[in-house]
């Protein structure tokens, strides 16, 4: 159904010693199938399909910065880093292991890799923020009465 770069991902020891840890102990799962129903809802306008048409037809493969941006739109609190993944260096659209990620609510969500990821393993899996790309996070303000 949706592509994945997961296998490629997994050839990496450390990262799939993680992995097995995170899915075990439920700080990994992969996309739902009412998470994936839901992108039917979101329309892509740029290229006239739903978000759902745009991962399964494996769009989101090497672009995972286009593919975070439209995945944002299912959000209303998020931000997006761009940074390196060693897991997938030497892929065939990230040479340089060049990635980049959702975050919301303490959860990455992989486009790439179709998983929703506990931020606590973040580092242990090898994501290197470089930098935010764009957020979208709502101020509290203190109401003064």
């Amino acid at each position: 159904m949706l592509k994945s770069i997961l296998t490629d991902a997994l050839k990496n020891n450390e990262f799939q010693n993680v992995y097995n840890y995170g899915i075990k102990n439920g700080l990994i799962m992969p996309f739902s199938s009412n998470f994936i129903n839901e992108m039917k809802d979101y329309h892509i306008p740029f290229i006239d399909c739903t978000l759902y048409d745009y991962f399964q037809n494996g769009d989101n493969i090497g672009f995972c910065l286009e593919a975070c941006n439209y995945l944002a739109e299912m959000f209303d609190e998020y931000e997006i880093y761009k940074g390196i993944l060693p897991a997938i260096k030497n892929t065939k659209r990230s040479p340089n292991g060049e990635h980049a990620w959702l975050v919301s609510d303490g959860m990455i969500y992989d486009t790439s890799l179709l998983l929703v990821i506990d931020e606590s393993l973040s580092e242990l899996l090898g994501y290197n923020p470089q930098g935010l790309v764009k957020t979208n996070k709502k101020c509290k303000r203190n109401k003064i009465h």
